[in-house]
């Protein structure tokens, strides 16, 4: 019974996998050096066959196609989901420079070709290896900096400027602590959304191949004219030198520093001026310091109501620029009409070319009166940074009908209030009751009751409590040892959680990369040993004497050595990645039982 049950889930889940989008997508490094081993791979959402390679002229294949293959079932809420991943890796050399094409690969998926994306791979000649001394923590101010980057150096006042945080490097760097980003004086500034996890990417800087990490990416809007200072950002890069040993090394010791020592250097960049040139002096009328690129709409959803009913009328400005300083409209309406305060609507983005998206004001107007009226066009003046120049766009006007009230149709006397009238109403004199009256007697005072005592010496009770869990947290504050040894875990899951999400779109090396990060982290922040001085054999030591027992230490050493093997282990199974992956968690929770 159990038999036919599998085969009638794996039938179902390959319907599944077939209905599901086939995708079948490239990947690689996007620049290397001539000379330089790269990989190669080509990732299918599906089983198939007959993969058909790319054209790779100036590219020696060293390898590969290495192929791989992975699934998994997984059934959610009574739905069933499978997941198949076919991989094909090369492993490739430059050979010469330039911007090198790689035509897209070929695939069939039932009867069906599917072609992969196309590459352009950036590849520059081999430059000045970057000077290494083992015995000094000094590095080469060209190997290694952080530089506050804007996209303009020369704007008008409010013209947006994206001001980018990178850190530069061609030494190994493990790691980036304590960044201090300069106070924007003189600006106002908005976030531009960048990945939570900082990874390195490689970039050409003048002929030479730097890893880069992006900190942060910010708009700015200046406030005022001149030349405006943006202070040095400051940042503490940990990197890995290696360390001359006698006698033989183990294989572990790249990944724990064994065969390495770290070195904390403090990076500063240097300060950017900016030169913030005042607006055009023949402002228009009307011009409230919008600058950018706009564009405006307006619209009513009546034309034809009775007095003291009510319309909305909207305004939306849409474009790019500093969209969300824009002030609100200063409407001339006619003064029958009553306009309460707008509901103002923001759909708003931040990109390197300023804030994108639309601000919309949304007006409820009432006409006490009858009669035709006329919502005169809006006008709408912003600077033009593209042509240098003021524009002034403008609304359609409105005709609103407006006719007697129902009341009024009856010849019955109608009275109009306005929003000041109906403020009042509920303030002036009532009517007066009479006939007989049903008095009730007075409550008894609060002040002396029962309720009063116990509320009292509740909140007496209730402000000691919070007294005393306040004093304890500020203690455990101060007790950094003891802060990081709680976030330890959490911060450990967040590098495992992200390895599976590279394990799962088969990055292998920066799924490696998350596994060491996370292992490194947690046993630096849970035995308390600083970062630049963890070693693996330290780290056993500190184990030992926590004692923690054989078999976990036995079980580190392995991940160590499964994570140093996958270096030249490039066809490595998925099943075997996640092993690593679930024996790293496991560890992780054995050790939070231990330590």
């Amino acid at each position: 019974m159990k038999r036919y049950l599998v085969v009638i889930l794996f039938l179902i889940g390959a319907v599944f996998s077939q209905a599901q989008k086939v995708t079948f997508e490239a990947f690689s490094q996007k620049v290397v050096a001539v000379g330089e081993q790269f990989r190669l791979t080509y990732k299918l959402n599906n089983q198939g066959q007959n993969f058909q390679a790319p054209q790779m002229e100036g590219f020696r294949v060293l390898t590969g196609p290495n192929l791989g293959n992975s699934s998994s079932i997984s059934i959610v809420n009574g739905q069933m989901t499978k997941e198949i991943t076919q991989t094909y890796t090369y492993v490739l050399q430059a050979i010469r420079a330039g911007n090198l094409k790689i035509s897209p690969a070929k695939i069939t998926v039932g009867k069906k070709i599917y072609s992969s994306n196309a590459l352009t791979i950036e590849v520059v000649k081999q430059g000045a290896k970057p000077k290494s001394n083992t015995q000094s923590n000094s590095v080469d101010s060209k190997d290694l900096y952080i530089s506050v980057i804007p996209n303009k150096r020369n704007v008008y006042l409010g013209e947006p400027i994206a001001l980018t945080l990178k850190v530069f490097t061609r030494v190994d760097l493990a790691d980036l602590q304590n960044a201090e980003f300069p106070e924007y004086k003189g600006f106002y500034s908005q976030d531009i959304k960048t990945p939570d996890n900082i990874t390195l990417q490689r970039e050409n800087i003048n002929g030479v191949i730097y890893n880069t990490a992006l900190l942060d990416k910010v708009l700015l809007y200046p406030q005022k004219t001149g030349k405006l200072k943006i202070e040095s950002a400051k940042i503490d890069a940990i990197i890995r030198k290696k360390v001359q040993r006698r006698g033989r090394r183990s294989m572990m010791d790249d990944f724990f520093g064994g065969g390495y020592k770290q070195y904390r250097i403090a990076l500063k960049s240097n300060p950017v001026s900016i030169n913030v040139k005042a607006l055009p002096a023949d402002k228009p009328q009307g011009f409230t310091g919008a600058v950018g690129n706009f564009n405006i709409l307006a619209s009513v959803d009546n034309t034809e109501l009775k007095a003291n009913d009510a319309f909305t009328y909207k305004i939306k400005i849409s474009g790019s620029g500093n969209i969300k300083l824009i002030k609100d409209p200063e409407l001339n309406l006619p003064h029958d009409f009553d306009v309460w305060e707008p509901t103002v609507s923001n759909k708003i983005s931040n990109t390197a070319t300023g804030s994108k998206g639309s601000k919309t004001y949304e007006y409820v107007i009432q006409p006490r009166h009858p009669g035709n009226f006329t919502i005169p066009a809006y006008a709408f003046t912003y600077f033009d940074t593209k042509s240098k120049k003021y524009k002034t766009i403008n609304t359609e006007a409105f005709e609103i009908q407006v006719g007697q009230g129902e009341a009024a149709a009856g010849n019955v006397n109608t009275i109009a209030y306005s929003k000041e009238d109906v403020a009042l109403i509920g303030k002036d004199i009532r009517y007066l009751k009479t006939g007989d009256l049903e008095l009730e007697k007075k409550s008894e005072p609060f002040f002396g009751s029962l309720e009063y005592w116990l509320t009292y010496v509740g909140g007496i009770i209730l402000f000691v409590i919070i007294f005393l869990v306040k004093r304890k947290q500020i203690q455990e504050a101060s007790n950094s040892v003891l802060m990081k040894n709680k976030k330890a875990k959490k911060e450990a899951i967040k590098r495992m959680k992200l390895a599976n999400d590279y394990l799962k779109k088969n990055q292998t090396e920066l799924f490696y990369e998350e596994i060491i990060k996370g292992l490194q982290g947690y046993l630096s922040d849970k035995l308390n040993i600083p970062f630049a001085d963890l070693t693996l054999e330290r780290a056993l030591e500190e184990l030992q004497k926590r004692e923690v027992s054989e078999e976990l230490r036995i079980q580190l050493k392995e991940v160590v050595q499964e994570c140093e093997f996958a270096r030249f282990a490039p066809s490595q199974t998925a099943t075997d990645l996640k092993q690593i992956y679930s024996t790293s968690i496991s560890l992780i929770s054995e050790f939070e039982n231990k330590i």
